[in-house]
């Protein structure tokens, strides 16, 4: 997974990368785990729309196009 967070931190200005980090330590998830998640829409907050809604946009806004093998996501769940 540090590979893959590597990668963000390519894609992503400080800002965006902080923010992250900031909604990953409230919902108590690894960064790599929260991307993951909103990335293949299988992330359901509890009742935080507004959250859902704030990933929604920054995965727009970042156009966030990340390279991903079915490979990397089968060793990352082991």
């Amino acid at each position: 997974m540090a590979e893959f967070t590597q990668r963000l931190q390519i894609l992503l200005r400080p800002e965006q990368i902080a923010e992250i980090k900031d909604i990953a330590r409230r919902e108590r998830v690894s960064v790599a785990e929260l991307i993951r998640q909103s990335v293949f829409n299988r992330w359901q907050p509890r009742s935080d729309v507004q959250l859902l809604r704030r990933i929604q946009h920054f995965r727009t806004s970042a156009n966030l196009c990340l390279e991903w093998h079915p490979q990397d996501f089968i060793e990352s769940n082991q």
